[in-house]
């Protein structure tokens, strides 16, 4: 496994030396790494990055890869990462866009070019496949082989995972997931090949935990059927998917330190249907959007993890929306701070408030998707 750190230490060792200079004049580099944490959860993304580059010690703080996951649980800041959209017909642009919106809805816009090893820039069919906590799993194609590298876009820095060689599985369709286990602090990636894009019957499932293995490892047939096309999420530990087949359906679990399958509660006298459902993470919390219903949008809130009582939800009527917005084309990607839901909307953002039905739109660039950081 391949480990590169790119550059851009220069553009910001100025802005470190004044944090430095700072820390060297105040009782903050004596503060215990606890408190710290809870200091640098509150900052904003660019200034954590640039933290880490005023001594090992901080350095080390804040690549541990459980901080970015309490980052996200616990910044003031909702963070979205936007692919943009230069009209260019590759299959991956260089540059992304991330938005840093405060708890009162102000938004702040910060270009980041996503920095590819030399070797990966010249091969083409360059891919997103997953991301989690900020991180990116990046699908890079070559005759016969496949490269999967896990990116960290605000740092630069960029892990080049082990070649899988292909086979006779590997002919059909592929998906990779990433998620992040607290228990072990781990990043994992799962490899899974299904028969073909439209069969849900899965041929093989591999994993691969990011610093620690030095090659994929086999899980067998662990998932036998799944719908490939669902989103899936990573939280506490697990990834979150919904599991419907013939006979039941539910939100399926992957234990991400154990490796085990399982199941967590639904809204109760709730049918599910993936079809018209899926799971989503908002302000980490587990979600359920449902769009079954033609003339609404029903978002439900796992209040507390693996509690079924839990479940609360908001109700949220199309006819609220004003006439130039597609109801039809909204996708619910984000909870601000404040309860603001941030949908995605055709080629842009729109924040709407589900108290005063009011609908704020959000000026980006034109992109492509939507990653969540």
């Amino acid at each position: 496994m391949k480990k590169h750190r790119i550059g851009r230490e220069n553009q910001n060792q100025e802005a470190a030396c004044r944090i430095a200079n700072a820390v060297s004049d105040s009782c903050v580099s004596a503060l215990p790494s606890s408190l710290l944490r809870e200091i640098f959860v509150r900052l904003p993304v660019v200034v954590v990055t640039k933290c880490k580059l005023v001594c090992r010690a901080w350095y080390k703080l804040i690549s541990e890869s459980s901080f970015a996951d309490d980052y996200g649980r616990n910044s003031p800041f909702t963070h979205l990462l936007l692919p943009i959209n230069r009209g260019i017909a590759d299959t991956i642009s260089q540059r992304l866009y991330l938005l840093e919106i405060s708890e009162n809805g102000d938004c702040i816009r910060r270009p980041i070019k996503l920095e590819l090893l030399e070797s990966m820039k010249r091969r083409f069919s360059k891919f997103v496949v997953g991301s989690c906590s900020g991180l990116l799993s990046l699908s890079i194609c070559k005759p016969g082989a496949e490269v999967i590298c896990v990116s960290n876009p605000l740092t630069g820095e960029c892990i080049e995972l082990p070649e899988h060689e292909r086979d006779r599985a590997d002919k059909s369709f592929v998906l990779y997931k990433m998620g992040f286990s607290p228990f072990v602090d781990k990043f994992k990636v799962l490899r899974i090949a299904c028969k073909s894009w439209d069969d849900s019957e899965t041929e093989k499932c591999e994993i691969f935990t990011v610093g620690v293995d030095d090659r994929w490892r086999s899980l067998g047939n662990l998932f036998s059927r799944m719908c490939i096309w669902d989103d899936w999420i990573s939280l506490n530990g697990a990834l979150h998917w919904i599991l419907q087949d013939s006979s039941t359906a539910g939100i399926s679990t992957f234990d991400l330190a154990e490796e085990k399958v399982g199941r967590i509660s639904h809204p109760p006298g709730l049918v599910l249907d993936s079809s018209t459902m899926n799971v989503a993470l908002f302000r980490s919390q587990l979600n359920l959007v449902d769009c079954s219903v033609p003339s609404q949008i029903t978002i439900w809130t796992m209040k507390e993890y693996a509690i079924a009582s839990s479940w609360t939800k908001d109700v949220i009527l199309k006819s609220w929306f004003p006439p130039d917005v597609h109801v039809n084309k909204l996708i619910p990607v984000e909870r601000l701070h404040n309860g603001d839901i941030v949908f995605g909307h055709c080629a842009v953002l729109i924040s709407f408030n589900v108290k005063k039905r009011s609908v704020l739109n959000l000026r980006v660039l034109v992109f492509r998707g939507l990653l969540l950081v």
